[in-house]
């Protein structure tokens, strides 16, 4: 790929690891190397369909926007519902509700996908960017996404930006499934620890996972 970069796009600046330090460091040298304030997060198993750019940078220069994400194909004809996810707390965990249909006007969402997705470089700088307690990956964007409502910052959806994303993209293809899975549900847990208030916590999160837990270990299920 940088052989790729250099023959085609000499102009291009390369930033190069020595070794391969995950999705959240790569995006981090990335920030720290460009000098505008508009920047896209875009990983190499996603294929952007012409004309992607001009929605994200068009709806990320209005008053309060942080981030906007584009519009997933994953096959011809198929858009993701990633792009639409929404969430209710419910017992404790994060349920994920049914998705509407995308449309074409942009919607307000509460996360973008950190793999298809412009953002704001000041304001990525001023929450930290992706923490590092989200390693080595999954649910950092999300984390991200709830930081910046915090600060009343908007994420959106733009759906005249769209992108082919691999069924089986990088981490699928290259990481084994039970690693993966630890991931995914180590990470959620870890997001609603970090989002949810105390009350919540104490009365419905802690029961849970303790009772999944037990449940987890007696049928043999330590993965």
């Amino acid at each position: 790929s940088i052989g790729v970069l250099r023959e085609r796009h000499p102009e291009a600046r390369v930033i190069v690891h020595a070794e391969n330090l995950g999705f959240a460091e790569a995006i981090h040298s990335g920030v720290r190397a460009a000098d505008t304030r508009a920047l896209i997060f875009l990983n190499s198993d996603v294929q952007p369909e012409p004309g992607f750019i001009e929605p994200l940078i068009r709806k990320l220069g209005e008053d309060g926007v942080f981030s906007v994400q584009s519009a997933i194909r994953v096959e011809a004809g198929t858009l993701h519902p990633y792009c639409l996810f929404r969430f209710r707390l419910r017992h404790g965990t994060l349920k994920r509700l049914e998705t509407p249909e995308l449309g074409s006007d942009p919607w307000l969402c509460l996360y973008a996908s950190g793999g298809s997705m412009a953002v704001d470089k000041t304001k990525f700088e001023a929450l930290g960017g992706f923490l590092p307690i989200f390693k080595p990956f999954y649910w950092e964007d999300f984390d991200l996404g709830v930081r910046g409502w915090r600060r009343d910052w908007q994420t959106w959806l733009a759906p005249a930006s769209v992108v082919l994303h691999q069924e089986h993209g990088a981490i699928r293809n290259n990481v084994k499934r039970k690693r993966i899975r630890r991931a995914l549900q180590g990470n959620k847990l870890v997001a609603e620890w970090v989002h949810f208030p105390a009350a919540t916590l104490a009365v419905w999160g802690l029961p849970r996972l303790i009772l999944r837990t037990l449940a987890r270990t007696l049928a043999g299920d330590l993965g």
